[in-house]
């Protein structure tokens, strides 16, 4: 798909779109102001030509959005930025390196004649240090001092001190066992999760967007082409007219009617003309096309289409109006996939493990040390690092320190105002149940009923075309006239443009409604952001 995706880019960049308009043809006869050569090449074509540009279904489209999309792409890096988060919270478990080196030479006078007058000490000292996730931290240090002294009295110099120590700590009150730590990991992974969601939200939500621009082009199309037609009616109206004036059939106002029937027929189209071009050209920036690119066009008929977002598993082609939208079924899947409902349960368990964290802060700082170390002390370093191992003369030494403010303010108040939060996302997840089961019904419903607007609506067509075919006999026969068949004309073409609409509007409303239950992405998207 994403090759076939990326082929359509390159015959996009080599082409360009050219949709020629009514003026473009005016300048061709050069009758600016005279009706009648228009109207002799309209006896055989409109004004409205073929579009030149490249055909799509609605897949391809949706595709080379999701590629393309500047949107896409930005809220695609707002869930990767969020996720490096994680790595933030979980250096708490990083182990720490420590390396140190110092040099002093001491020529200080001092009171002590035994001191001498000279003494040099060299430091080379290295330690690793590891927190666990049971808020036990793990340290080892391994020193070495190198020491000389002028004075005479220095039992071993120069003499070498070498020592190794292994340090536990653990929080036993706040953090109780790493409790903190690890909630804050857990809170971290919630919101990456949900920003993850807030994310595809938005992607589906573009991807919304440019169906339903997709199928304003078809409507579009649709429209300039029933303008196109009934230009073409209008003008053989006006050569009806013509023809009979000259043999005094009719009066003067009636041609005048059609010529000015005519004409506005002709502005309709252009207007029409230039509405399609600005939703391609939208269609291009949603699909971050350059302007020289061609025009992307729908492939689907606008009356039959596979409608993806109504069975996203199947894509056989279907009726306009299929079997009514069952509102059971939607609402089973719009709460196992709305994405802001599981936002919602998340924020509940978010804030009960950070209730759990205040809770925990309302104790004292206990704080529990233990180490021991063994060392070596020889006129040579390497004797000095074996004496470590080989002689036995440990020290030990164990700690417990307790802290503890008398009124504890600020803890009790992080710890009411969690319980605050916790109640609120509470009632936020049932306002969100409540918005969904609102939202399903009005759109199965919404979806129901524009269909069947549609269907009946196309019926409407079917009985202006039969009553506008019945004047213009009657009108050949001279039991008409003029203003009626203009009117017949308006009723028809005011009937196709509300079928048209009709169907985009029941198109629209099958896509809102895959997008209130977070099914629209389905196809196009399986991978993690």
């Amino acid at each position: 798909m994403y090759r076939k995706i990326f082929l359509i880019i390159i015959f996009l960049n080599f082409s360009f779109f050219v949709y020629p308009t009514t003026e473009n043809l005016k300048k061709e006869t050069g009758e600016e102001d005279v009706i009648y050569p228009i109207a002799e090449r309209l006896s055989t074509q409109g004004y409205a030509q073929p579009c030149n540009g490249i055909y799509l279904t609605l897949e391809e489209v949706s595709w080379l959005a999701i590629s393309n999309n500047f949107d896409i792409q930005l809220a695609q890096f707002d869930a990767q930025f969020k996720e490096t988060d994680i790595d933030k919270v979980s250096s708490i478990y990083d182990t720490l390196i420590e390396a140190e080196a110092k040099f002093r030479d001491n020529q200080s006078k001092s009171s002590s004649s035994f001191a001498g007058t000279r003494s040099e000490t060299r430091d080379y000292n290295l330690g690793a240090s590891q927190k666990f996730p049971t808020g036990t931290t793990l340290g080892l240090d391994f020193d070495n001092q190198r020491s000389w002294s002028n004075s005479g009295f220095v039992t071993v110099n120069p003499a070498y001190n070498s020592s190794a120590k292994l340090t536990i700590k653990q929080e036993l009150g706040k953090n109780f066992f790493g409790i903190k730590d690890r909630s804050n990991i857990k809170i971290t992974k919630i919101d990456i999760q949900n920003a993850q969601y807030t994310s595809l939200d938005k992607i589906e939500q573009m991807l919304s967007t440019t169906q339903k621009t997709y199928w304003k082009i078809a409507l579009c199309l649709n429209v300039v082409k029933i303008r196109d037609n009934m230009l073409i009616k209008a003008n053989e109206l006006f050569q009806i007219n013509k023809e009979k004036i000259l043999k005094g059939i009719i009066e003067k106002p009636q041609l005048v009617a059609s010529e000015a029937n005519l004409r506005q027929k002709e502005i309709d189209l252009i207007l029409a003309q230039n509405e399609l071009e600005f939703h391609i050209n939208e269609l291009k920036l949603l699909l971050n096309l350059e302007d020289e690119d061609k025009a992307i066009l729908p492939k689907e008929n606008f009356d039959r289409s596979s409608f993806l977002v109504v069975n996203p598993e199947h894509r056989q082609e279907i009726d306009l109006v299929a079997q009514p939208i069952e509102l059971s079924q939607a609402l089973k899947i719009a709460f196992q996939r709305r994405r802001d409902y599981l936002r919602a349960k998340n924020e509940i368990d978010a804030k009960k493990i950070k209730l759990v964290m205040q809770e925990n802060n309302l104790w004292p700082e206990i704080n529990l040390e233990a180490s021991i170390s063994r060392n070596g002390l020889a006129r040579h370093f390497s004797q000095a690092i074996e004496d470590i191992s080989s002689e036995d003369n440990p020290e030990y030494f164990l700690s417990l320190k307790i802290t503890f403010p008398l009124q504890n303010r600020e803890a009790r108040s992080e710890f009411n105002k969690a319980k605050l939060e916790k109640a609120k996302a509470l009632l936020n997840f049932k306002k969100i149940e409540r918005k969904i089961l609102v939202e399903i019904k009005d759109n199965v419903r919404n979806c129901n009923i524009l269909g069947q607007r549609a269907k009946k609506q196309k019926h409407v067509v079917k009985l202006q075309e039969e009553k506008l075919a019945a004047e213009l006999k009657a009108y050949q026969y001279g039991r008409s006239d003029t203003d009626t068949v203009i009117r017949y004309q308006d009723d028809l073409l005011f009937s196709k443009l509300l079928y048209t609409q009709a169907l985009l509007d029941y198109k629209e409303a099958l896509i809102e409604l895959a997008v209130k239950k977070n099914i629209l992405l389905d196809r196009f998207w399986k991978d993690t952001l």
